[in-house]
C-alpha cells in the first residue's frame, strides 16, 4: 500500500527549505515568515495535506525533485480535478462536485 502523506523530512529540498523560511521567526531587521504565527495544530495540518499532495505526486510518477513548490501546482492539481487523490485526503477537503 504506497504510504498517503510523505512526512517533512522526506519532502524535496526545495520544499523543504520553503517551509522552514515560512516558520523561521525573523530577528531585528528581519520579519518573521508567513507561518511563524501558526499554531502547531495549524501547522501539522497544513503539513499533512501537503504530504499528501506530494505523496500523490510521487505514486502517479509526477514527484521531480528537481521542480520548485510553485512549478508543481499546476491547473489539474489545485483545481481539484483529481479523482484518484479524493479517497486518501481529510474530510475537511472540500471535493468538487460531479
Amino acid at each position: 500500500m504506497p504510504r498517503l502523506c510523505l512526512p517533512i523530512d522526506e519532502w524535496p529540498p526545495d520544499d523543504r527549505k520553503a517551509w522552514a523560511a515560512a516558520h523561521r521567526r525573523g530577528g531585528l531587521l528581519d520579519d518573521d515568515g508567513l507561518a511563524a504565527d501558526w499554531a502547531p495544530d495549524t501547522s501539522q495540518l497544513i503539513a499533512s495535506g501537503y504530504g499528501r499532495f506530494l505523496s500523490f505526486l510521487a505514486q502517479i510518477g509526477e514527484l521531480d525533485p528537481v521542480k520548485s513548490p510553485a512549478e508543481r501546482i499546476t491547473r489539474i492539481y489545485a483545481g481539484g480535478t483529481t479523482p484518484a487523490l479524493w479517497p486518501a485526503v481529510s474530510c475537511n477537503c472540500v471535493k468538487p462536485a460531479g
